[in-house]
């Protein structure tokens, strides 16, 4: 007994979702001589969830997944043991922008910022809005390195561009840090956030990592 949700093809080669309830048919025996069933159309209910679905997990303004859809995706590579980086990038002086230029300026801004993120990423990367002015870069099977030197890129492409805004061309900055993904969840952001603040405090406009960090900690002296 119980409903039983499943996808049929339909003639012309499309899709419906439908639902079927099966009964057995016994006599006075006991003995089973037949079923009933009972089968509906639900394909307008699940388009209406995966809507719904949708809009939960993605960010209206940019249209990234939102920081629900991002944590869920970074629990599921700390719990399958996926090895790769963390990135989280964050709009430098984005507060004065907006003071200076206004709310519709610092929505264009965070629209093109979105844009340059996905834009110059894998496609295998997973990028999502994380903060207010903050994305995160999921990067599966990426080195520490590797994911520094892409960062480097999309920060040194974003500096490079100028955004029309009341008349002024805009220069826009940000700054990354990025974390292996291993041990925790709450590890890996830590280390990720704690990299960014670093980069912020040393100039913002670059990439900081925790391997940096650590080997900092440590009184080596990182490569440039």
């Amino acid at each position: 007994r119980g409903w039983i949700e499943f996808p049929a093809q339909m003639r012309m080669g499309t899709e419906r979702w439908f639902e079927l309830n099966l009964r057995a048919l016994t006599g006075g025996d006991g003995a089973i001589y037949g079923a009933l069933g009972l089968l509906r159309d639900i394909d307008e209910r699940k388009r209406y969830e995966q809507e719904l679905f949708a809009a939960e997990m993605t960010d209206p303004l940019t249209g990234l997944s939102n920081r629900r859809a991002f944590m869920a995706m970074l629990r599921h590579m700390v719990a399958g043991g996926v090895p790769g980086c963390i990135a989280l990038l964050d709009i430098d002086h984005f507060k004065a922008i907006n003071m200076k230029f206004g709310h519709s300026a610092g929505d264009r801004v965070l629209v093109l910022f979105a844009e340059f993120v996905r834009g110059l990423a894998r496609s295998n990367d997973i990028v999502s809005r994380v903060g207010g002015e903050s994305l995160g870069l999921l990067m599966p099977g990426t080195s520490v390195a590797k994911a520094e030197a892409g960062c480097r890129r999309i920060l040194s492409e974003l500096a490079d561009f100028r955004l029309a805004v009341g008349g002024e061309r805009l220069a826009i900055t940000a700054s990354a840090g990025v974390a292996r993904i291993a041990g925790t969840l709450d590890g890996a952001i830590r280390d990720a956030e704690t990299a960014l603040f670093l980069a912020k405090a040393k100039g913002r406009n670059r990439t900081e990592s925790e391997c940096r960090m650590r080997m900092v900690w440590a009184g080596e002296r990182p490569a440039a």
